[in-house]
């Protein structure tokens, strides 16, 4: 009876091992998922702050004007020379709304 008993015990300890390997990367796959979900959820919001740049970007490929978006949601604009940078969509258009504004001192003379 007692190698049957020791038999038991040596099947239970090896099914223990085997459901706490199981469970450690159950645990460390649903972590992976959770970071991966924090990652997409990073992502999505970070295109949508780009995305507020698009209808200024429309207008400045329509002025031939250079554009680019710097990570994370910055807008980059070279013109005549200069680069500047913008962190709001708003800035970008009061930018792009004097630009296309005649200067204050051409008379037409």
């Amino acid at each position: 009876m007692e190698k049957h008993s020791a038999d038991t015990l040596e099947a239970i300890r090896s099914v223990k091992g085997d459901v706490q390997a199981h469970s450690q990367r159950l645990d460390e796959a649903e972590e992976r998922i959770s970071r991966a979900e924090d990652d997409v959820a990073s992502l999505q919001e970070t295109r949508r702050q780009q995305q507020r740049f698009d209808g200024v970007k429309a207008k400045l490929r329509a002025l031939n004007i250079r554009y680019g978006m710097l990570y994370p949601a910055q807008l980059m604009i070279t013109h005549n020379e200069r680069r500047i940078i913008f962190k709001s969509d708003e800035e970008a258009e009061d930018y792009v709304k004097k630009m296309r504004q005649p200067a204050a001192d051409d008379d037409g003379d």
